[in-house]
């Protein structure tokens, strides 16, 4: 189980219906295009060198905290990838509205966020590759996705092509993992202080030695966050938690 950053956690929680956040990309091949079993097999070995491939996204109950990668106790390979052939005479513009159709639909989050679909029929005797992976997944900037691999020359060791998936935990066990996260982590304590500080509209001031002035706004703080939660219902309560943990997401990477 791998705590998600807090940059790829923000890509998860502002992706809405009008804007999905995976990163779409589209390969075209000349010649005749392989046995879809081919494909199939090629992936398959190189799966081992990207990991988080079989790992899908679990959210922390009550909102508490980021969301985390735990293997996929189902991962089914045949259902990430896809075979599919543009209608005659397989012109460009189709090849545009068919990858259009595709990467306007979100991926599933019960399942590892990624896509390849294999596109016969295109003129001119090609083919073509449309991968589609989420952006909390890869570095846009490094591209370190299946992609990047698959064309490569190394494969996956073999102890990593006869993988076995870790035990999926249940949610008490993922809020006790992270409350002790949290509780343990100085960093993580500090990015909630600072998402509290700027919701309430403070700036504090971190200093080898802080002064009274620097004490004075932290107990204001806390007095303004006590007075607001007993206001607040339990559904409010988990939305200013989500709020305060993304908020804080941005502030700085580990």
């Amino acid at each position: 189980m791998d705590w998600m950053s807090p940059m790829d956690a923000s890509f998860l929680h502002i992706e809405g219906p009008m804007n999905p956040m995976h990163i779409g990309g589209v390969s075209i091949f000349e010649g005749p295009a392989p046995p879809f079993e081919d494909l199939e097999e090629m992936v398959d070995r190189k799966l081992g060198l990207v990991p988080r491939y079989r790992q899908k996204v679990r959210f922390i109950p009550l909102g508490l905290g980021r969301p985390v990668w735990v293997d996929d106790p189902h991962f089914n390979l045949s259902y990430h990838l896809r075979h599919s052939a543009l209608p005659p005479p397989g012109t460009d513009e189709q090849l545009r509205r068919t990858a259009a159709r595709i990467f306007a639909q979100r991926l599933d989050r019960g399942k590892p966020l990624w896509e390849i679909w294999m596109l016969e029929g295109l003129s001119e005797n090609r083919w073509a590759l449309l991968s589609k992976v989420h952006h909390c997944m890869v570095d846009g900037v490094s591209a370190t996705d299946l992609m990047s691999v698959m064309f490569g020359q190394e494969d996956a060791p073999e102890a990593d092509r006869t993988w076995e998936p870790d035990p999926e935990p249940n949610a008490p066990e993922l809020l006790m993992r992270t409350l002790t996260h949290r509780t343990l982590n100085p960093s993580e304590q500090l990015r909630t202080m600072r998402a509290a500080a700027r919701a309430y509209g403070f700036e504090l001031e971190y200093r080898s030695r802080p002064n009274w002035h620097t004490y004075e706004r932290l107990l204001e703080l806390a007095a303004r966050i006590r007075r607001d939660q007993r206001e607040l219902r339990p559904r409010d309560m988990i939305d200013v938690q989500s709020f305060l943990w993304v908020q804080g997401s941005t502030e700085y990477e580990e």
